[in-house]
């Protein structure tokens, strides 16, 4: 019998509101994001819906939580779908995303990221297909 659960982890049902950032949206002064929201979460990685199309393989997370921190967390697009649409829904389509987590990230480490990709751009150097090297071990 096949299962569809493609996660080891135990996965919880978890809506949260989350802006997504990509390494070409990070490029704009502030940077820009696309908002999801999560359908369920593990502990190495969600499934994610949006309304627009996400671009890249590699994203930040950040989770809003009313009344708690906000969490950033380093994430790696790994499964993509389209949602077809549904009398039930106001947008005709949804597009749901699987990603796998990477690390998490204080608002510091955020920030110096988003300050290094601009500080490429501004200096007209292309970006390395890994700020992030140093960290991933």
């Amino acid at each position: 019998m096949a299962e569809d659960n493609r996660r080891k982890d135990f996965r919880a049902d978890l809506r949260a509101v989350v802006n997504v950032y990509t390494a070409e949206s990070r490029k704009a002064t502030p940077p820009q994001f696309l908002r999801a929201w999560s359908q369920d979460v593990s502990a190495t990685g969600a499934r994610l819906s949006t309304i627009e199309p996400l671009d890249g393989d590699r994203v930040w997370l950040k989770f809003l939580a009313q009344g708690q921190n906000d969490c950033i967390v380093e994430a790696d697009v790994v499964r993509t779908e389209v949602i077809p649409p549904s009398p039930f829904r106001t947008n005709p389509i949804l597009n749901s995303y699987g990603v796998r987590f990477r690390r998490i990230l204080s608002d510091a480490e955020f920030l110096e990221l988003s300050l290094d990709e601009i500080e490429r751009v501004t200096a007209g150097v292309n970006s390395s297909p890994s700020l992030l090297a140093r960290s991933v071990g």
